[in-house]
């Protein structure tokens, strides 16, 4: 049985994850916001008789609040600061989405992003990293928005790209301590999140399927985990012709 912590874990990507790992036997820390839906969960899983969710609620953007979860997690696998209490996988999936609308450009959608999609995973890589070992893995939840522009993504995008190179670069910081880095780079995912899009996604998949995918290529400790390939490779071959030619598909695409 594998210790395995994911934020985000309330709905979409995360929940699903949760359940994947919970059914193969494995005991996972849910981590959210929302205290009555990870209680709901645990319930949940325990009516159908696993007692592995234990619920973490707290905000992922207070990094006090980050630590006090470690100490919770601390006490659950029955450790003290001192021994080796180890988490096998560290999933940072929380995050959140806003777009731009074209010559409406402001500031603040970035600092919302920034804060949600990069200080957030920041917080928790500060605040769970005493968990990791050798072994243990480490996945950040990025996007394949960052293999093309997209219009109306600046905000959006510019987050992930971060989330992009710090994956990357932990990777190399903790290659000496065998510690696994992924990065998660999915298309779109049916999700309460892209629910709200207003515009076509092309080779949507279910949470469900998404979680699958996720949990096979970090059994596999892939560096990267993107999905599902036909998007990929679509968002591929237009990121290699002539810019003139992409910019105009891509606006075709946004009228």
């Amino acid at each position: 049985m594998q210790n395995i912590l994911i934020t985000g874990a309330t709905s979409g990507i995360g929940e699903a994850l949760a359940a994947n790992y919970i059914a193969n036997g494995h005991r996972v820390f849910g981590c959210g916001r929302n205290e009555e839906k990870l209680n709901a969960l645990a319930l949940e899983h325990a009516q159908n008789g696993s007692s592995n969710f234990i619920p973490l609620a707290f905000d992922a953007t207070d990094l006090s609040a980050c630590h006090q979860a470690a100490e919770s997690v601390m006490q659950s696998l029955g450790g003290s600061s001192n021994n080796d209490a180890k988490l096998d996988k560290v999933i940072l999936n929380a995050g959140g989405c806003e777009y731009i609308e074209p010559l409406q450009f402001k500031s603040a959608p970035f600092e919302k992003m920034m804060t949600t999609n990069v200080l957030t995973m920041t917080n928790c890589i500060e605040a769970f990293a005493t968990f990791l070992s050798a072994g243990s893995q480490l996945a950040i939840m990025g996007s394949s928005v960052t293999l093309l522009p997209i219009a109306k993504a600046e905000a959006y995008g510019a987050s992930k790209a971060a989330l992009s190179y710090l994956a990357n670069t932990l990777r190399l910081s903790w290659e000496e301590k065998n510690i696994a880095v992924s990065l998660i780079e999915p298309g779109f995912v049916k999700t309460p999140l892209t629910d709200n899009n207003n515009f076509d996604m092309p080779f949507c998949i279910s949470a469900e399927e998404a979680a699958e995918r996720i949990a096979k290529g970090l059994a596999e400790r892939q560096s990267t985990i993107r999905f599902p390939k036909r998007l990929i490779a679509s968002l591929k071959i237009l990121s290699w012709l002539p810019g003139s030619i992409s910019h105009k598909l891509l606006n075709r695409n946004n009228e």
